[in-house]
């Protein structure tokens, strides 16, 4: 099931800064322990939600967590080493392109969340592991 539609119903609607602090404060997914997975096989650093096959990377990384701020923020960071190394700006210095017409880009879903007490949203008290697989 693809989750982030509910948060992009469209092109000219954006409500993913509320829908993830909303989807996380509710009692029956606070008070229990919920393991988030996060399918990075393949990365989009540009043109989101919907995407452009030239803004697509192998990333070839899938992301567990029981703190989904957290995993938001790591990929987050993943997102912006992309971007930087395609010779972009990271997505809280960006605003809207050729590609994207959001002029805010930074997820602020996550520092929101974070200060609401949702989850972790600042790098150093993330703990955060590398499993290499094969």
């Amino acid at each position: 099931m693809n989750n982030v539609n509910r948060a992009h119903p469209s092109i000219d609607k954006n409500y993913l800064r509320w829908f993830v602090p909303t989807v996380v404060s509710q009692p029956v997914i606070r008070n229990k322990t919920v393991l988030s997975i996060i399918d990075g096989i393949h990365g989009l650093y540009n043109a989101g939600p919907q995407g452009l096959d030239r803004f697509v990377w192998d990333h070839k990384t899938m992301y567990f967590a029981t703190d989904v701020v957290a995993a938001d923020r790591i990929d987050w960071r993943a997102i912006d080493e992309q971007r930087l190394a395609a010779g972009l700006k990271r997505e809280e210095e960006s605003g809207a392109d050729q590609y994207d017409k959001w002029t805010i880009r930074q997820p602020q879903h996550i520092e929101e969340a974070g200060q609401m007490g949702l989850g972790e949203c600042r790098d150093k008290a993330i703990n955060y592991r590398r499993v290499e697989l094969g």
